[in-house]
């Protein structure tokens, strides 16, 4: 693209349409946007590298009332290229065979003359003896750029001086086969010095590959039966894929019937809101979405954001259901968006049971009216797949079908009087039986039987508590108890109120004098009384979660809501408050207080202690529980070690326990698989089944007794009888033989330094067990595992489990995934990592969750894992495929999957079949995965001679033209006309005379641009606007 010296005649005005409004006398399309308007202003011209075709010589002239050029001052400045700043010699100059000619040349490739280029459509162009060129094609060291720069420098030379023009005159535009033009591509293509011709400045351009018009006609679109052979008619996902890669101008098919048209732009709009519309409904015919109503649009639209894995919402698996049922599942999902957060639903409800809601309309008022009222928790999740259940939403739907002959009235006592009294909150964790009890007891103010009260935590997002209901409602129900005549009950006669899901340990605090006075058991001299306390919730050393609410956060495929604990190191004195409130109204007598939770009893001392200095940590510490003893004693409470407070020193796993209490209805845990849970620290030591409580254990008798005891113990409790499927028992196993010593008569004692160590380090291969366990990710192993000595036997350890290699639950194949990341940073072999994805069978949708992408641990070592060179493998093509997804714009990765896309002439870029076979495995769109990779969608042609990009096919066709000569970049969209009179030209160019006059404020449907025009759609013709006097 080039400028010459000679400045051409004042332009005619453009003639004006026949009929319509009269418009001013400058046309509002005369006024590009101020980039295209410093183009033509300043007389640039140049190789046109696509879009449609101006053909024809025409001139600008600029209105009055235009501002001055704002984008491309700093680059263009005025009306005198020459004094453009930025410009800078080129040393190659002297190479070119017209350098004598071009000493003075300037070249421009900063951001101003990059977007110079774009407004004009150039690969470069020519102010006199200024090259400007577009963003990339300054490329010296490339054969098609020292060809493009030999045109531009023979433009120079035919020029010869710097040019000023006349900001309200213009320039010519030139066909291709200008003897200028062709003059320059001579000499571009290396042929020796010839002859330089000065020439009217003017701009040329390269037009896009011509082919045949291939229009679908109506019966094509919509079908018809009637005609031999029958015509199918297309789908909506072929139709977008005609207007994208075959012909932009549709519309002007002249068998379309105005409503067919409007129908179809509506479809393309649809289209472009994202892809899951094409997900969604892409298979369905023209013909049958056509019938649509419009009040089942939204529903219809939500199923389809059910299909695309990007948007947060229940997911929904093919094969897809008719259309019928696409649309009452779609209103179902909005309903259940309207009661939960969508991307809470995408993490704990499944496909199936949306169809189970959709199936049961009963249902839904009253979920909404559970929601509305008792404002439970949603907290566990599921990975989704075909046929997967939420497990928690699922007891939702068995409580609100059992519920449904009554509704929630008989249950709404337990809602309490504001959200400070509720009672329970999480109705559908509990069984029905045991809430109607909870009911009941509310009305027995007797005070005649003991009273028991549990404090139970609103938060498991692990399902711990859910599991082990039954313990509860075995409290409740007083399970075991006998009315005998004559004598009354035998057994459990407790009263048992509970407290869960509570706001604040404050309000509980507030609330025990009150619920004491009321439900309290009377003593002799009339005085009521608690007479046991279970408090139930996941623990720590430290610390018990209890309480907090607030609105559901989801991420890394999590719920989460506030907490608050019971936390004797970040919260002393709300728990101390609840803790002295239960104890001044416990009666001493009979006080008992359990807690239902993990290492309460257990003592810890922090990592990285050296050895002199743990015993004095380990003396520094009090566990919960024995604070709570503390807290009884204070209140004057006798205390019996291990009754009147119990408190595990283990993590336990409630639903092994077998009962909450004894035949009597005292509070005493019954756990048959792990029964020293609840003992001492010498007990557990050698007989414990739990890592962590077993080596917490060893730590507290090796810094108060001697280390060769605690190696004595552990050595006794690895001679116990192995349960090889037990994960408790192998991960114990796996830990406490990595401290023991080798064996030595007499024995040397554990290093107490590394036996603390693995006691902070063992709820990493412990926990990982379990996907609820979100904080046990592959940065912990990175973390906390790897720079441990023993790190290297830890992975080699669960290398050899049964859940590492055979994986057969969904958790299982969790954890292979964040192992095998923390063995990669460990060992640096990429082997491992890519072969455990292979062996999960996971699509990378199902496991990008998994991957941590960050410099922890992959990021920075992407080329180690998806090499640039070579045809990639599966696993690295899922691999790639789910980086992607958590990080789209990681260069390397970018390249990794740039790498797998085919490109052909004629047709669209497109996966290559492996690719695309993982991308369909995990139920993505490859036309949004080849957008956010920079790939167009629409297919070119061959490359011009001399390399660089092809040019586009043509997919419009201009009046005069028997084929498609000009290519729209598809982008389909509603625009609304600016200026009070707009013109509508035949062609691209202002070398076509107006078609039609737009008033301001009508709304047009645009498919698309071809440099700064835009390609409307006027009534089923094909027409061309400024896209500057469009609104955006």
């Amino acid at each position: 693209m080039s400028q010459l010296a000679a400045r051409s005649k004042a332009p005619a005005r453009a003639a004006e349409p026949a009929k319509g409004p009269k418009a001013p006398p400058t046309p509002a399309e005369e006024a590009p946007t101020p980039s295209l308007w410093a183009d033509f202003a300043l007389g640039a011209w140049g190789a046109r590298t696509g879009g449609g075709a101006a053909d024809d010589p025409t001139r600008y002239r600029r209105p009055a009332a235009f501002a001055a050029p704002l984008v491309l001052r700093s680059a263009i400045p005025g009306a005198a290229p020459a004094a453009a700043a930025g410009a800078s010699p080129w040393s190659l100059l002297a190479r070119s065979p017209v350098s004598h000619r071009a000493g003075v040349a300037r070249l421009h490739t900063d951001v101003a003359a990059a977007r110079a280029a774009e407004g004009l459509g150039a690969h470069a162009f020519t102010i006199g003896r200024d090259i400007y060129f577009g963003r990339g094609r300054f490329a010296p060291a490339t054969p098609w750029g020292v060809r493009l720069l030999r045109h531009e420098l023979a433009h120079v030379a035919q020029v010869g001086r710097d040019v000023a023009v006349d900001p309200q005159r213009g320039l010519p535009v030139a066909d291709p086969g200008h003897p200028a033009e062709r003059e320059a591509e001579h000499i571009a293509g290396g042929a020796a010095h010839a002859p330089l011709h000065a020439a009217l400045p003017m701009v040329f351009r390269v037009p896009a590959t011509p082919r045949p018009v291939a229009r679908l006609t109506r019966d094509q679109l919509f079908g018809n039966a009637a005609v031999v052979p029958p015509l199918p008619g297309t789908d909506l996902a072929s139709f977008q894929d005609y207007t994208e890669q075959t012909q932009a101008d549709w519309f002007a098919e002249p068998t379309l019937s105005p409503v067919e048209r409007t129908f179809l732009w509506d479809m393309l709009l649809k289209l472009q809101t994202g892809s899951h519309i094409r997900l969604g409904i892409g298979d369905v015919k023209l013909a049958d979405l056509q019938g649509v109503a419009a009040g089942d649009w939204p529903g219809l639209e939500a199923f389809c954001r059910g299909t695309d894995p990007g948007q947060l919402t229940v997911r929904l698996f093919p094969p897809l259901p008719a259309l019928a049922d696409r649309i009452a599942q779609g209103k179902t999902l909005l309903a259940l968006e309207a009661i939960i957060p969508a991307d809470q639903l995408n993490v704990t409800v499944s496909q199936l049971q949306l169809r189970l809601l959709t199936a049961n309309p009963a249902l839904m008022p009253l979920l909404a009216d559970y929601w509305s009222r008792f404002q439970p928790f949603l907290e566990r999740t599921f990975e989704p797949a075909p046929g997967a259940m939420g497990i928690e939403f699922q007891a939702v739907l068995t409580f609100l079908i059992t519920i449904r002959p009554t509704g929630l009235a008989p249950l709404l006592p337990l809602q309490g009087a504001s959200a400070a009294t509720r009672w329970v909150r999480n109705l559908h964790r509990f069984p029905l039986p045991m809430l109607n009890r909870l009911v009941a007891n509310l009305a027995d103010t007797s005070g005649a039987r003991d009273f028991l009260l549990i404090l139970h935590t609103g938060h498991d997002a692990v399902g711990a508590f859910q599991d082990a209901a039954s313990l509860f409602s075995d409290l409740v129900l007083n399970t075991g108890a006998v009315t005998l005549p004559f004598i009354g009950v035998v057994g459990p006669d407790n009263l048992v109120l509970m407290i869960e899901g509570a706001t604040t340990l404050a309000d509980m605090t507030v609330r025990i004098p009150t619920i004491t006075a009321t439900w309290g058991k009377l003593d002799g001299a009339g005085n009521r009384h608690i007479n046991q306390v279970l408090i139930a919730g996941h623990g720590s050393g430290h610390s018990v979660s209890l309480a907090g609410t607030s609105a559901p956060t989801v991420s890394g495929g999590h719920v989460h809501y506030l907490e608050e604990s019971l936390d004797t190191v970040g919260n002393l004195t709300d728990t101390r408050a609840l803790l002295d409130a239960l104890m001044h109204h416990l009666d001493p007598a009979t006080a008992r207080l359990l807690y239902a939770g993990c290492l309460v009893g257990s003592r810890t001392v922090p990592a990285g202690t050296p050895a002199a200095g743990i015993p004095a940590a380990l003396a520094a510490d009090q566990s919960l529980g024995a604070f709570t003893e503390a807290r009884a004693t204070a209140a004057s409470i006798p205390l019996t070690p291990g009754v009147t407070v119990q408190a595990a020193r283990a993590s336990v796993g409630l639903g092994a326990l077998t009962a909450l209490k004894d035949a009597s209805g005292r509070l005493h845990p019954t756990y048959p698989s792990d029964p020293s849970a609840y003992g001492g620290a010498a007990a557990y030591a050698q007989g414990g089944l739990e890592p962590e409580g077993v080596l917490r254990a060893a730590v507290e008798v090796a810094a108060t007794v001697n280390t060769v005891t605690a190696e004595t113990m552990l050595r006794t409790r690895l001679a116990l009888p192995a349960r090889p499927t037990h994960w408790y028992d192998i991960i114990t196993r796996l830990m406490v033989g990595i401290v023991l010593p080798p064996v030595h008569v007499p024995p040397t004692g554990v290093d107490l330094h590394l036996l603390n160590e693995a006691a902070n380090t063992a709820e990493i291969p412990f926990l990982v067990h379990w996907a609820q366990f979100g904080w046990i990710n592959a940065a912990r192993y990175v973390t906390h595992l790897n720079p441990q000595p023993f790190a290297g036997t830890v992975y080699a350890g669960l290398a050899g489990t049964v859940p590492y290699t055979g994986m057969a639950r969904a958790d299982d194949k969790r954890m292979r995934i964040i192992v095998d990341q923390g063995q990669f940073l460990h060992t640096g072999a990429a082997a491992t990592l890519l072969a455990g994805i292979l062996a999960t069978g996971l699509n990378s949708e199902s496991f990008k969750n998994f991957l941590d992408v960050t410099p922890t641990v992959l990021g920075g070592r992407e080329a180690a894992l998806l090499p640039l060179v070579g045809a990639p493998t599966t696993a690295q093509i899922r691999l790639g495929l789910a980086w992607f997804a958590r990080d789209s714009t990681n260069a390397h990765v970018r390249a990794f999957l740039s790498a797998q896309v085919v490109t052909a002439v004629g047709a669209a870029p497109a996966f290559n079949a492996a690719t695309a076979a993982e991308i369909a495995a995990s139920r993505l769109d490859p036309r949004t995965l080849l957008t956010r990779l920079g790939f167009s969608l629409t297919p070119a042609g061959a490359a011009p001679v001399g390399g660089g990009p092809p040019p586009p096919l043509a997919n419009a066709r201009v009046p005069g033209s028997p084929q498609n000569t000009v290519f729209v970049t598809p982008a389909p969209r509603v625009a609304t006309v600016i200026p009070t009179f707009l013109n509508v030209r035949s062609g691209p160019s202002m070398s076509f005379v107006p078609m039609t006059v737009l008033l301001g404020g009508v709304s047009v449907n645009v498919a698309g641009t071809t440099g700064s025009w835009s390609a409307i759609d006027f009534n089923g013709r094909l027409g061309f606007v400024f896209t500057s006097q469009l609104t955006p």
